[in-house]
C-alpha cells in the first residue's frame, strides 16, 4: 500500500495536469479506445526531472 501512495504523490507532486479538450461522457465506457478526460501532462520544472531520474537510479529501474 505504501508503494501506492508514494507513486500517486510523486506524480502529483512532479507533474501538472490540465485539460486538453473537452469531455464527452458518451465514450466513458469499457469498449471505447478515446480519452474519455484529455488531459494534458507536463513536468512542473527541469529539478523535478531531475527528482525523477534520481530516484530512478537509486531503485535500479
Amino acid at each position: 500500500m505504501s508503494i501506492l501512495y508514494y507513486t500517486i504523490s510523486r506524480l502529483i507532486y512532479c507533474f501538472d495536469y490540465v485539460a486538453n479538450g473537452s469531455y464527452c461522457s458518451t465514450i466513458l465506457n469499457h469498449w471505447s479506445m478515446k480519452e474519455p478526460f484529455p488531459v494534458k501532462v507536463t513536468l512542473r520544472s527541469s529539478a523535478h526531472g531531475e527528482l525523477i531520474l534520481r530516484e530512478e537510479s537509486l531503485n535500479g529501474l
